[in-house]
């Protein structure tokens, strides 16, 4: 049944289809793991795009931390992106 739905919904060979079925089968959750990363990556990309950022400043800036969790990379991000308001606020605290 899901072959059958793969071969009616992707294009590609034989042989590719059969690759992504077997990939479904072994690994079912890289998809959808694969579809939130990329979701979050593009936002942070707008984000930085928005904040002035050029394209090679926010990809260099996102591979220099390596491999990291979403959430470590949304906060590391973020924080150089978009300083927090409660930053401004240091004066508080003096």
């Amino acid at each position: 049944m899901g072959y059958e739905f793969l071969k009616l919904n992707l294009e590609g060979t034989e042989s590719v289809i059969r690759f992504e079925f077997l990939r479904y089968l072994g690994w079912p959750g890289q998809a959808p793991s694969y579809k939130v990363g990329e979701r979050l990556w593009l936002q942070l990309r707008d984000d930085a795009l928005r904040d002035g950022l050029s394209l090679r400043e926010f990809h260099t800036k996102a591979l220099m931390l390596g491999s990291v969790g979403l959430d470590t990379l949304r906060r590391a991000l973020t924080d150089e992106v978009m300083p927090h308001s409660d930053d401004e606020d240091d004066d508080d605290d003096d």
